[in-house]
């Protein structure tokens, strides 16, 4: 390599790089780098000048660039030099993007978008739709009512859409609210939007346990994840995530029950606008209200829908599911006088 300081030991670890970048197109944090490599950041740094001086293709153009991601240097194969693969990953991060934008800005999501919009817009001639105060920027806007950040999770959301993209088991480590956090093996098969917030749904493996176990979860609060390069995972036979998902209101299972619900006059409107899970049917009653009918497992985020209508609307069946609303009124009821006494 023309290097003496590289040594049998570097020389594995400028291999490892080498190829962790091919399976990361989009670019390799020097900080990634280290904590996989178990080395320093200026070792990093000293292995990031050799590959771009000594790792160079038949006509002298090095194959290695320096990038930032975000605000962190990382390096990436040249554009030019990447593998055919690399289309599928920019590929995926496109098909992502129309679903995860508002929360693509500042993660591993939002490059994939940015790499491919100034491919395009090079090789299109676009550059004048692209930027500056007539670009396209101003076009198009997603309103959200509060969409999480995952910014400070940029390698935590790396390993997360390989795995998906690549089918990779992962490792991680989960922090459930108000619960000790745990360690698991994880087959990722579907990352989920919902809420403005993304999710996991795939199968969980635990050493103390046996068997397998279907879960689904919240990305913010995977603390780690490493993704398994040697071992992958197929999708069950007949798995669809439009079917797993497609009679819940919302990404929270169980068993669907018969829902009926009456929306006054007001809101009817709404009710018919939209498109209802769980083989849902609708009509119109004499005094302009309408009974929605649907079956839906009883979950939080029912409960939650019902109460976001207030008074336009009310639980005809189950008797379950308005025991619950009724109980979060009367909750709501004693808050709020409470806080009237305070004030008196």
């Amino acid at each position: 390599m023309g290097n003496a300081a590289v040594t049998y030991s570097s020389g594995l670890r400028l291999a490892r790089i080498a190829l962790g970048l091919v399976e990361r197109p989009l670019g390799w944090t020097y900080e990634s780098i280290a904590e996989t490599l178990g080395v320093g950041h200026r070792t990093v740094q000293r292995y990031a000048r050799i590959l771009q001086t000594e790792f160079v293709a038949d006509n002298g153009e090095p194959l290695v660039e320096r990038t930032m991601r975000g605000t962190k240097p990382a390096l990436r194969l040249r554009s030019s030099v990447a593998p055919v693969q690399a289309g599928l990953y920019q590929y995926a991060s496109v098909m992502a993007a129309l679903r995860y934008l508002p929360l693509a800005h500042g993660t591993v999501v939002g490059d994939g978008i940015d790499d491919v919009l100034r491919s395009i817009g090079k090789d299109s001639g676009l550059e004048r739709h692209t930027a500056g105060p007539a670009g396209l920027s101003l076009s198009f806007y997603h309103a959200t009512r509060g969409a999480r950040s995952y910014g400070e999770q940029d390698d935590v959301l790396d390993e997360l859409f390989l795995a998906v993209v690549r089918r990779h088991v992962l490792e991680l480590e989960y922090k459930p609210p108000g619960r000790d956090p745990f360690r698991c093996r994880f087959c990722p098969y579907t990352m989920v939007l919902y809420d403005d917030g993304l999710y996991l749904h795939g199968q969980a493996t635990f050493e103390a346990r046996e068997g397998s176990f279907t879960r689904l979860l919240a990305v913010e609060r995977i603390r780690d994840a490493r993704a398994l390069r040697k071992e992958r995972f197929h999708h069950p036979q007949g798995y669809d995530p439009a079917q797993v998902f497609g009679d819940r209101l919302g990404v929270w299972g169980g068993q669907p029950e018969p829902v009926v619900l009456r929306f006054t006059a007001t809101v009817a409107h709404l009710v018919e606008e939209r498109r209802w899970p769980g083989d849902a049917t609708s009509e119109r009653q004499d005094d302009g209200s309408i009974e929605l009918r649907m079956a839906v497992p009883v979950t939080p985020e029912l409960v939650s829908f019902v109460m976001s209508y207030g008074t336009e609307v009310e639980v005809l069946a189950p008797g379950s599911l308005r025991g619950h609303v009724a109980e979060q009124v009367q909750k709501l009821a004693t808050l709020y006088a409470q806080e009237n006494n305070d004030d008196e």
